[in-house]
């Protein structure tokens, strides 16, 4: 077996160095250009599945890459709460972060 793992492309948030996580933020046209462009490098791959968070810009990036192919394409929530979690350790490390720089 063989797994690809593809990122969601860029959005207007990734501009703003705005942190994500769950917030469901469509692709910009950079994100959907990246996305076609990587659909065309992988298209003699033969997928047989896609799974994918439920998040917009994850199923735009699916769907892009998979360029109108006849596979299942199925969003699993459980990918999302997965980004979820990263999302809270992430405000976690910036709240201490904060907290020793300004400690002092």
């Amino acid at each position: 077996m063989l797994l690809y793992v593809i990122r969601h492309g860029l959005t207007p948030w990734n501009h703003l160095h705005k942190a994500q996580g769950a917030a469901d933020i469509p692709l910009a046209q950079e994100g959907i250009d990246l996305a076609k462009k990587t659909g065309e490098v992988l298209r003699d791959v033969d997928f047989d599945i896609c799974f994918t968070s439920p998040l917009t810009r994850a199923r735009q990036t699916a769907a892009l890459v998979l360029g109108g192919r006849d596979v299942p394409m199925i969003p699993d929530a459980r990918i999302d709460q997965r980004i979820q979690q990263v999302d809270q350790q992430r405000r976690r490390s910036d709240r201490k972060d904060r907290n020793e720089n300004h400690a002092g």
